[in-house]
């Protein structure tokens, strides 16, 4: 998952927990509410009738009665106004209570007030408010702010979402023009990537710093390979002419000729590491073009036809079964030659006697793979993760194989994906897949 996704995740669920929270503590919160706007209310209204009793007098509502009482038409609201005695006390100023109006029972909040008139008559005040209309206002809260809290967080996560990719906009600038367009060596033609984040640019400066320094390491690695491999060859010729010389001295005792032919398969073996770490100098310094057509099934019946002696040697047949006859384009000839070689020769070299070696295809979608597998003595598992490496594999005893690192070296100059699969007993399978076709 990519951080943008993680961001709006992250920003979703806080917002849902959020909801949640709120959802559970809505009723409470509102019935609260809605009864502390009752009371107020309740409050208003007394003052009110305080207020007409004081300007108007109490017969503005008693009018000769001994009480007096009045309701809305749906018994939401009462008012009522009836003497008490003296000694009448209220426990509670507002209280909810059961009320009998017109027949009808009916829970209340109310509101009571002991009063005196002319300071000798004792009125006791009631003003109610049907719970009904309290509960109602409560779930008429609770549904309004429950929209509006869902309308604000779909608001908030959009906004979060174009925000959050926006803010991270430069980052991904930088991940795409940094690491996924560039190819090793990298291009050092950099345009800053325009951001006002001191971390991204912090980031982004790193990273261009980084890439010069690896090319400049890269470069130096690689003319040293060069220039050590051309100014190896030259003695290694000499030495190589010496010992051919000597070896036709007529005077010359076969122990020392022995001992001569060990040295010349010696420098003939030095002079083809020698080579082939030039090679991958050339390989790695983007020597070769990448312009030509190859026609795989032609490519690996010449090679094929090129290694039968050797084959012949071990008694080895082939099979060359490919299907797909139409030229990969964007190659080079030279170096995919090698490429196939490098592994078929490997595939006679440690097969076993009267042994089998298969050249197969297969095409998958725009991804096109040929297939190599040899009846072979195996891969232990502990060496397929070093295969590749220069000089850790062991070649006819001897730790100096630079076969299959030419063949990574070429892969990955071309793009081209290799996957080893191998047992000990049971042959080694080489896939090579070129990504269009």
């Amino acid at each position: 998952m990519n951080l943008s996704n993680k961001f709006t995740l992250y920003f979703s669920l806080s917002k849902l927990i959020i909801i949640g929270f709120f959802i559970l503590l809505l009723p409470t919160l509102f019935d609260w509410y809605s009864v502390y706007t009752i009371d107020k209310f309740l409050g208003i209204q007394r003052q009110k009738v305080f207020h007409n009793i004081e300007n108007k007098g109490l017969d503005f509502y008693l009018e000769g009665a001994e009480s007096y009482g009045s309701y809305t038409m749906l018994k939401e609201d009462y008012i009522s106004i009836q003497k008490t005695d003296p000694h009448t006390s209220i426990n509670k100023e507002i209280d909810n209570q059961i009320r009998i109006i017109d027949q009808d029972t009916a829970q209340y909040r109310i509101l009571k007030n002991i009063f005196t008139v002319d300071d000798k008559n004792y009125y006791l005040l009631e003003i109610g408010r049907s719970e009904n209309t309290i509960t109602l206002y409560s779930s008429l809260l609770q549904r309004v702010s429950l929209v509006l809290l869902v309308f604000l967080i779909l608001i908030t996560s959009v906004l979060d979402f174009f925000y959050s990719r926006r803010l991270l906009r430069p980052f991904w600038e930088i991940i795409d023009k940094r690491l996924v367009k560039q190819q090793f060596p990298f291009n050092l033609n950099f345009s800053s990537i325009r951001t006002s984040t001191n971390d991204f640019i912090f980031l982004d400066d790193s990273l261009q710093k980084l890439m010069v320094d690896i090319n400049k390491a890269f470069s130096l690695e690689r003319e040293f390979t060069s220039n050590a491999s051309h100014e190896l060859l030259t003695p290694i010729s000499i030495l190589k002419n010496k010992v051919e010389n000597m070896l036709v001295d007529e005077d010359l005792k076969s122990p020392q000729a022995d001992k001569l032919l060990e040295m010349s398969k010696t420098l003939d073996r030095l002079s083809r590491i020698v080579r082939a770490l030039l090679f991958l100098a050339r390989i790695d310094s983007g020597q070769y073009t990448k312009r030509e057509s190859i026609n795989i099934h032609e490519l690996l019946q010449e090679i094929q036809t090129e290694l039968t002696p050797l084959m012949d040697e071990k008694n080895i047949k082939s099979t060359l079964n490919i299907n797909y006859h139409s030229p990969l384009v964007n190659l080079n000839k030279e170096l995919i030659f090698h490429l196939f070689y490098n592994i078929v020769s490997n595939a006679i070299r440690y097969n076993v006697p009267d042994g089998y070696i298969y050249l197969t295809d297969q095409i998958d979608g725009k991804k096109y793979s040929v297939i190599i597998r040899d009846t072979g003595i195996g891969i232990s598992e502990d060496k397929l993760s070093t295969l590749f490496n220069r000089f850790s594999h062991a070649v006819d005893g001897q730790r100096y194989g630079l076969g299959l690192s030419i063949v990574k070296s070429i892969a990955d100059f071309f793009d081209i994906s290799v996957e080893v699969h191998s047992r000990p007993g049971e042959g080694t399978t080489f896939i090579l897949t070129f990504k269009t076709v």
